[in-house]
C-alpha cells in the first residue's frame, strides 16, 4: 500500500521473550525469602522466639545445650501495653520468665536483623537466635523462675525460699505455694549450708512491680540477691515448651 508516497508493510509485533529461567527463579525466590524473613520478624518480636540455653543454672528443668520456645503473650501484647498499660495476667509463682538483666548490652540497629538472615540463609544450621547467657556476657537474657511476687515477705533457708506473708500463716515453702510443680537442684549436703551470696536469712518484702526470681539449681547460680529484682517491663516472656531435645520435647 502506497501513502504519502511511502511504503507501509505489515508490522508483526517480535513474539514476548520470556526472562531466563535463572532469573525467573532468583525473583521467586527472593520474593519468598521476603515474605519469610518478614514473617520471622513479625513472629519474633511479637509472639514467641526460641532461646538456647548455655549454662547449668536451670537444672534439672533445663539442662545446658537444650532449646526452649518463649511466648511473649502470656502476660500480654506489647502494643497494647505500651497504649494502656495492658496484660492479660501477671506472672505467677513457679513461672520460668526470661528478662534481661541490668548487664543487657543493646545491639546496633542492623545486628539482630542480621543474625536473622544468617540463620534463613543456613536453614538454621548456624544459630542466630538469643542465647541464655551470664550476666558478664554480652547478650544479658537470663532465664530464671519466680519463688516472689508483689506484696510477698519472703526468706532463704538452706536452699529453699520462704513465704512468710501474714495472711499465709506460718512460713511456707516457694514448692507448696508454686502455681507450677518443680524441684530445684538443692545442695547435697543442706546441713550448715551457707549460699555463695551469703546467708540471706532476714525477711525482706517485694514492692508494687517487683518480682523476685531464682534459679533451679540452688548449688551456685546467680538471683535476684545478686542483681536485683525483675520489673514487669524487663520480662520479654514465659517459657512454655522445650522442644530440643526431641527426647525431652514437653511443656514447661
Amino acid at each position: 500500500m502506497l501513502r504519502f508516497g511511502k511504503k507501509i508493510g505489515t508490522q508483526r509485533r517480535s513474539p514476548y521473550a520470556p526472562k531466563p529461567l535463572l532469573v525467573r527463579v532468583f525473583f521467586l525466590g527472593l520474593r519468598i525469602y521476603i515474605f519469610l524473613l518478614f514473617s520471622y520478624l513479625i513472629v519474633f518480636s511479637s509472639i514467641a522466639f526460641p532461646l538456647r540455653l548455655s549454662t547449668d543454672s536451670m537444672v534439672p528443668s533445663i539442662r545446658k545445650s537444650e532449646s526452649v520456645l518463649v511466648s511473649r503473650l502470656s502476660y500480654t501484647f506489647e502494643p497494647l501495653e505500651n497504649l494502656f498499660d495492658f496484660r492479660w495476667q501477671s506472672p505467677e509463682r513457679g513461672d520460668l520468665i526470661v528478662f534481661h538483666t541490668p548487664y543487657m548490652t543493646i545491639p546496633i540497629f542492623t545486628e539482630q536483623p542480621l543474625k536473622w538472615v544468617i540463620g534463613l540463609l543456613s536453614f538454621g544450621t548456624i544459630r542466630s537466635y538469643s542465647t541464655s547467657t551470664t550476666p558478664f556476657e554480652d547478650s544479658g537474657y537470663q532465664v530464671r523462675r519466680i519463688v516472689g511476687i508483689p506484696g510477698d515477705t519472703l526468706e532463704f533457708r538452706l536452699g529453699e525460699w520462704y513465704i512468710v506473708n501474714e495472711n499465709l500463716g506460718p512460713a511456707t515453702s516457694e514448692l507448696l505455694l508454686s502455681e507450677r510443680e518443680y524441684r530445684p537442684r538443692l545442695p547435697e549436703v543442706r546441713s550448715g549450708y551457707v549460699s555463695p551470696f551469703g546467708d540471706s536469712g532476714f525477711p525482706f518484702t517485694l514492692g508494687e512491680d517487683e518480682w523476685f526470681v531464682a534459679a533451679d539449681n540452688r548449688t551456685g547460680a546467680l538471683d535476684s540477691r545478686y542483681y536485683g529484682v525483675v520489673r514487669f517491663r524487663e520480662i520479654q516472656g514465659r517459657v512454655v515448651l522445650r522442644f530440643s531435645p526431641l527426647s525431652r520435647f514437653g511443656l514447661l
